[in-house]
């Protein structure tokens, strides 16, 4: 039965088939690649703050699924020595939380880093 069908189809109808099939396949995965890696990076210490932050982390991921953020907690205490080297090597935060000040001092020493997800673009 099956190849008294197959006989009465066309080539030109199995090419289109094939072409379509291929193109489903492609969106397919397509749309399950992986998600881009986001870091965000902060100074709060303190167990209640991280878990704070957590949260909007979680809610970020929910919210946005071709991302996967994480959270990166530096203390105050190294903070200024650690993000300026960062951004030195090129390996720079995609988000960073923190006071006013902090971001003019870092723009006051010239940001030469990109950020690290950029690497996957």
């Amino acid at each position: 039965m099956m190849l008294k069908i197959i006989k009465g189809v066309r080539f030109s109808s199995f090419r289109k088939f094939g072409v379509v099939t291929a193109s489903v396949l492609t969106l397919g995965t397509i749309a399950q690649a992986a998600p881009l890696e986001l870091t965000m990076q902060h100074m709060e210490q303190p167990p209640s703050r991280v878990e704070a932050m957590q949260v909007v982390v979680d809610k970020f991921n929910e919210k946005f699924p071709e991302y996967r953020m994480k959270q990166n907690v530096v203390g105050w205490g190294e903070a200024f020595t650690r993000v300026p080297a960062q951004i030195e090597a090129g390996v720079s935060v995609d988000l960073q939380q923190a006071i006013p000040g902090f971001f003019v001092y870092v723009r006051e020493m010239g940001a030469k880093g990109g950020k690290a997800s950029d690497k996957r673009l």
